[in-house]
């Protein structure tokens, strides 16, 4: 039987109007990339979203959108990949997470936004592009929840040189909370990933299969009902064929293993729980 994040459908109604909420120009030169292309936007009022997509054009290697204090500076040093108040994250490929009905995630007044890109041209040409973030607005007197996200996976390995490995990390959930969107994230050398649930004792395998880079999707879960003490695993295989080790990192030529859970009611804490 296929694992349900790749058979069913998303929760909640269709997205009805897709409106641009940021967007930005990026350009490389050859051979080069930029882990944090960072670009910083004030939000004037209460926006609340009931779906969310980017569009990133060719040379993207991800796209993260994070809430933090607007002190009313422009200036926007680039976060790490995992950082406070992220509330999107995104690879190549269908990158669409819709919200179940009556649940939105909320950006509020007086914040701004982080939009924060790893942009990569390995070409002999120069490259240019231009990413956004798009949404659909949900109403917000028909607002029960608020969503956010957690990274599950580990943020210190070494994969050695020449070799094929397997590495796994488990976290203990320390709040009762609903996951509705799954995100297996690794970089270029992943070739598997698999993400566990064990709820109450019982595993649910909510996705196992084969990585590719460029069809990074958002795969609809669920809804899964998790409770405090249940855990998640991720499991993730690479192929190091270089002759050096490879470490955890934002790099193209570092690597991730996580699974990125969109879930609700938000907590504002981003790691998984408590570390198995």
């Amino acid at each position: 039987m296929p694992p349900p994040g790749d058979t069913v459908p998303p929760s909640g109604k269709p997205p009805a109007q897709w409106t641009e909420l940021v967007s930005g120009d990026w350009s490389l030169e050859p051979g080069s990339e930029n882990a944090r292309w960072c670009q910083k936007y004030p939000i004037r009022e209460d926006i609340y979203v009931s779906a969310i997509r980017p569009v990133h054009p060719p040379g993207t290697h991800h796209t993260t959108l994070s809430l933090v204090d607007d002190n009313g500076s422009t200036s926007c040093a680039g976060s790490a990949f995992v950082g406070g108040g992220m509330i999107f994250a995104a690879g190549v490929g269908s990158a669409t997470v819709l919200i179940p009905e009556g649940v939105a995630i909320k950006l509020p007044a007086g914040k701004a936004l982080l939009l924060n890109l790893h942009v990569y041209n390995p070409s002999a040409a120069p490259l240019a592009g231009t990413s956004k973030i798009e949404i659909v607005r949900a109403n917000a007197e028909e607002v029960k929840n608020l969503a956010d996200l957690m990274f599950a996976g580990p943020t210190t390995f070494s994969i050695p040189p020449q070799t094929q490995a397997t590495i796994e990390d488990t976290c203990k959930l320390s709040d009762d909370q609903t996951a509705f969107a799954l995100f297996p994230h690794m970089h270029q050398m992943g070739r598997h990933i698999k993400t566990t649930f064990t709820v109450a004792g019982t595993p649910m395998v909510m996705h196992d299969a084969d990585y590719q880079f460029e069809e990074q999707d958002q795969l609809p879960i669920g809804p899964v009902l998790l409770h405090q003490g249940d855990t998640v695993k991720t499991e993730c295989t690479y192929d190091n064929s270089t002759g050096k080790p490879v470490t955890f990192g934002e790099s193209s030529d570092t690597e991730m293993c996580f699974s990125i859970i969109y879930r609700y009611p938000a907590t504002g804490r981003i790691a998984c729980g408590i570390r198995q």
